[in-house]
C-alpha cells in the first residue's frame, strides 16, 4: 500500500485545485 505515493497525489491534486 503505497500510502507515500497517495499522500503525494491528493496533496499535488489539491494544490493545482487550489486547495489552502
Amino acid at each position: 500500500m503505497p500510502l507515500t505515493c497517495r499522500s503525494v497525489l491528493s496533496r499535488a491534486k489539491a494544490a493545482q485545485s487550489g486547495g489552502s
